[in-house]
This record gives C-alpha cells, sequence and structure tokens, in this order.
C-alpha cells in the first residue's frame, strides 16, 4: 500500500509550497531570480474614437493614427519596433437607446533613450492619445536564459537533498521538470526626494529588471 506523506514547507518571504512523497518520487517547487539592468521601457497604447456615424469615426481614428505615426518617426521609433492591431469599429448602445459607433486600436513599440520618456508622454497628450500605459524591460533577458536555468536547477537540488538526508534516503536523478517563466519589475516602491538642481530626471537613478523561473522537479529518491 502506498504511503503518501505531505509536506508543507514555508519558504524566506512567506511562500507556501506543498511536497508530495509517493514511494521513491518526490516533487519540489523550485525557482530562481535573477536581476538585469532595466534599458528598456515598453508603451502599450489604445486609440479609440466615438462618433454617432460609423464613417465619422472611423475617420477621427485614422487622423489620430496618423499624428502617432509621426511622432514615433519623430521619436526615433524604427517601423520594426511597432507591433498594432487591426482598427475595429463596433457598435455601442447608451443607455440602451443611442447607438454610437466606436473605433479601438492598441499600438506597442519600446523606447531606448529615457529621456525622451517624458517628452513623448507629454506629446501623447498633445496629439489627443490618453490611453497608454508603460513599464521597464530589458534587453538583457535572452542573454542570461542558460544561467538562470542552471540557478534553477542548483535550487532544486539543494533542496532534495536536504529532504533526502532527513528522510533517511538519498537523491537519484530528476525524472521531470515542468516550468513557467514569469518576468516582471521590482514591486517596492521607489520615492524620489526633491531637488533643487534643474534638469534632474528620476529615471537617471537605475533600475533593475528581474527574471524569474520556477520550475516543478520531480526527483527519484532510493534508500
Amino acid at each position: 500500500m502506498k504511503s503518501i506523506i505531505s509536506v508543507l514547507l514555508l519558504l524566506a518571504g512567506g511562500t507556501l509550497y506543498c511536497q508530495e512523497y509517493t514511494d521513491t518520487e518526490f516533487k519540489i517547487n523550485a525557482e530562481a531570480v535573477l536581476s538585469v539592468p532595466a534599458d528598456v521601457i515598453n508603451f502599450q497604447i489604445i486609440i479609440s474614437e466615438e462618433n454617432n456615424s460609423s464613417e465619422m469615426a472611423f475617420n477621427e481614428h485614422k487622423k489620430i493614427e496618423k499624428k502617432l505615426f509621426e511622432m514615433l518617426e519623430d521619436f526615433s521609433v524604427a517601423d520594426s519596433d511597432i507591433i498594432y492591431s487591426l482598427l475595429n469599429v463596433r457598435e455601442k448602445r447608451i443607455a440602451g437607446k443611442q447607438t454610437v459607433y466606436q473605433t479601438m486600436q492598441r499600438i506597442n513599440f519600446p523606447i531606448y533613450n529615457f529621456n525622451k520618456y517624458e517628452k513623448l508622454q507629454i506629446s501623447l497628450l498633445n496629439a489627443g492619445i490618453s490611453e497608454f500605459k508603460s513599464s521597464f524591460n530589458s534587453t538583457k533577458t535572452d542573454s542570461v536564459k542558460e544561467e538562470i536555468i542552471k540557478m534553477l536547477i542548483k535550487n532544486a537540488n539543494r533542496e532534495a537533498k536536504i529532504y533526502a538526508e532527513n528522510l533517511g534516503m538519498k537523491v537519484e536523478r530528476i525524472t521531470k521538470i515542468e516550468t513557467s517563466t514569469r518576468r516582471f519589475n521590482r514591486p517596492e516602491q521607489i520615492f524620489f526626494v526633491a531637488r533643487s538642481e534643474e534638469g534632474f530626471n528620476p529615471l537617471e537613478i537605475p533600475q533593475m529588471y528581474n527574471i524569474k523561473l520556477s520550475a516543478v522537479f520531480t526527483f527519484l529518491f532510493s534508500k
């Protein structure tokens, strides 16, 4: 008869993991986090116009779209860096009576010169574009992929060894790996102290971008 031991491990940082041991198989949730310099700001823009006429809504949308692409050219954003969705027009009812037509289009692009960040936001607002958001990213994520995978396997092996030793067993090998990748910025808030110097830009403070790789490892244990 198989015996199942459920182990709850409270790791540093308050994350709770559940491990299962069935005969000689043992599952471990492991993770690795690597920080790389944030050298890109990604923008996501939404263009949306409404009008009682579908044709007028479309025409107004195209005017804004033209302003945006002219602006991106002025800010030296390469065409190959721009990702956009198709322009959609849909019918929309207001209070169940009046019918209006609404357009929708998403445009994504990066900027590599942080000094252009604030100017770009102002230019977007002046062009009538108010729906946009931005976030840090890094061009170094692919180059450190091998490093973070090695870190992940090392962390999993170290944890497996601790379990095996305390169960009076030894680690034989890894039989299965189920992975998932998450990329995220530091959750800590950064507060900037007011300075009297002209031209101070908070974006001059270096930012780090965290890459998190997690996986469920299945180990084979033996007596």
